[in-house]
């Protein structure tokens, strides 16, 4: 049995371009005509909402029943609110809310919005010369608490004022690291609220906001918590190092394409821009050539872009998951997927830097626990990589100058800190990134003293029995 709506898509399908291109040009004149625009900007065209109208074709017979309807609809929007609080006739089981939206919902005792009374003007429109079929247009919306959105008539809108806050003792909050609660000691009350961003630690400048001293000290990585710490690299609250620092910018633009009624949009992104530039002491720029060029990822990859598209290229990668002690996403970040009622994936532990996380997706299907091994990506989506193989033969991954291109995988770079409390593990990391067996992790163990001084480089370095390239020689 065919809906309404698709009984009149289908119509539409059936008109000729000349009656079909004159419905859609009707449509842009209601829009028009009742201000629907969802996006303007100073010197540039109106934008007509994409989803304000949806035409379909109907005979006039059946307006009447559809004016009906679509009065009835609008008066439960209006009062979904109500009925939510009230759960009236079971109505929070018909129409269930996320966790956020419902503890939003049925603790805001704002003015309720009035029966009829919509910030979105009802549109209604007809035409033709009253024969049956001729195309006849009425304003629908599928979303049943669309009307939890909505303002009464006299709704008032308060101006807020944003003071910059940051963890610690004098801004009166701190966080725990572990959990991602935020306990107020004085900055927060009942008249203060909060507006939080884990961008706010500023990993990435020296300078935090306008005014800040110069930071002296290396600041949280990314998603922070305790699972992951100095034995890796993560350096938070230890003086930088002297040396050679990268910085780099990238751009993107939002395009918008409206078409037949419809607005798509697509973001192009640039390729980073880099900068190398020393800090401290030294004179001398030694740039980070983990990977010769980028041109490397090509070979396999017709393009490198992730983060909704806006990321593009390995220096803009590398800007962020070069950093030790960068951790996945934690459940208080992204806490359910997408718009949906599934908690995030937990990934305790997952270091998203690139010693590990990238050699983990190459080594793909190889990895002993490539079944569980899961990072949180876009809106919260866990992904695996249990069904990648590395295309490179002979010997797929143990092909690592396919990817590195220079000599910088045989052997991991120093990395050491004179006040560290602990070494960091830089074969251990590195290694058990593909090497990631039960009997691997033994072997990383017994090999690895109570304080951390591993032995690897005795075996393993450069020109020794058992080296690197040797043991990953293509076979």
């Amino acid at each position: 049995m065919l809906t309404l709506e698709a009984l009149g898509s289908r119509r539409i399908a059936r008109l000729d371009a000349r009656r079909r291109g004159a419905l859609y040009r009707a449509v842009e004149a209601a829009e028009t005509a009742a201000a629907l625009f969802h996006r303007q900007r100073a010197g540039t065209p109106r934008v007509p909402h994409p989803i304000a109208l949806t035409p379909f074709v109907v005979s006039r017979l059946q307006l009447p029943v559809l004016e009906r309807l679509a009065d009835c609809v609008h008066r439960f929007q209006a009062l979904a609110p109500t009925l939510y609080r009230e759960d009236v006739a079971g109505f929070r089981t018909l129409c269930p809310l996320s966790e956020a939206a419902a503890g939003w919902l049925l603790t805001y005792r704002g003015a309720e919005p009035r029966a009829g009374l919509m910030i979105r003007p009802d549109v209604g429109l007809t035409g033709g010369d009253g024969r049956a079929g001729w195309p006849s247009l009425f304003e629908t919306n599928a979303t049943a608490l669309a009307g939890l959105y909505n303002h009464s008539a006299g709704v008032t809108i308060t101006k807020v004022t944003l003071t910059f806050k940051q963890e610690g003792s004098s801004n009166a909050y701190t966080l725990d690291p572990a959990t991602g609660v935020i306990t107020s000691t004085g900055a927060f009350t009942a008249d203060t609220a909060l507006v939080l961003s884990y961008r706010t630690e500023s990993q990435f400048g020296y300078s935090r906001h306008s005014g800040d001293s110069i930071q002296a000290v290396y600041v949280p990585p990314a998603n922070d918590s305790t699972d992951i710490g100095q034995e890796q690299g993560d350096w938070q609250g230890l003086p930088y190092q002297d040396g050679t620092y990268t910085v780099d910018v990238w751009f993107y633009k939002n395009i918008d394409l409206g078409l037949e009624n419809e607005l798509q949009t697509y973001r192009s992104t640039s390729n980073a821009g880099t900068a190398d530039f020393l800090f401290g002491g030294v004179t001398e720029i030694v740039p980070h050539e983990i990977i010769s060029t980028s041109a490397n990822c090509y070979t396999c990859h017709n393009d490198v872009i992730f983060h909704g598209g806006g990321r593009r290229g390995l220096d803009a990668c590398l800007t962020c998951h070069s950093l030790s002690g960068n951790e996945d996403k934690p459940r208080w970040d992204t806490p359910k997927v997408g718009t949906s009622t599934t908690n995030t994936a937990l990934t305790t532990g997952v270091a998203i830097e690139f010693r590990q996380m990238l050699h983990k997706i190459h080594r793909g299907s190889g990895l002993a626990n490539a079944a569980t091994y899961t990072v949180v990506g876009n809106q919260g989506n866990p992904s695996t990589f249990e069904e990648i193989n590395f295309p490179a033969m002979p010997g797929g991954v143990r092909q690592c100058v396919r990817c590195h291109g220079n000599d910088a995988w045989k052997a991991p770079a120093a990395r050491t800190h004179e006040l560290a409390d602990v070494p960091v593990k830089t074969w251990t990391t590195v290694c058990s990134a593909c090497h990631d067996s039960d009997l691997a992790e033994i072997h990383f163990a017994i090999n690895t003293s109570s304080g951390g001084d591993e032995s690897c480089a005795v075996c393993h370095d450069v020109g020794r029995e058992f080296a690197v390239e040797k043991m990953h020689l293509p076979r």
